[in-house]
């Protein structure tokens, strides 16, 4: 479990250190009252394709997005920039090493308000573990 921690740890830096999303605010857990917009770290799915040898996996993470009385056209240029901010490969993490950070999918919906727009967007997330040479 520590492992994907870690690798919560670095969507959750590296979507907050973008430049082009510095008005949205990235979160774990929403606190109360959180204003508009907002990017909340949502489920993440976790498959075991380990061996004998190799320990190594694959997950999908949710990325949603929620945002109120903003154009389609801006919620658009977020969503470019959270997948071009997270579509990566090779990145070294203590003890985990991952391979590939791939786009999956995109939904686009409207919240039961009429004024709040959610985008969830899914990755798939390419790991396995690294141990330190002695």
């Amino acid at each position: 479990m520590e492992n994907f921690i870690k690798i919560q740890q670095f969507i959750f830096q590296t979507l907050a250190n973008n430049d082009l999303l510095k008005e949205v605010a990235v979160f774990n857990q929403v606190p109360k009252n959180t204003s508009f917009p907002y990017i909340f770290l949502g489920k993440f799915y976790i498959s075991d394709k380990s061996t004998k040898d190799i320990a190594r996996f694959f997950s999908v993470y949710e990325v949603h997005l929620y945002s109120r009385n903003t154009s389609v056209e801006k919620i658009l240029f977020w969503i470019t920039e959270i997948k071009k901010t997270l579509s990566v490969r090779d990145v070294s993490l203590k003890n985990v090493h991952i391979t590939e950070v791939g786009f999956m999918e995109t939904a686009i919906d409207i919240m039961s308000d009429g004024k709040t727009h959610r985008a969830i967007t899914k990755f798939r997330i390419n790991a396995g573990e690294t141990y330190a040479r002695i």
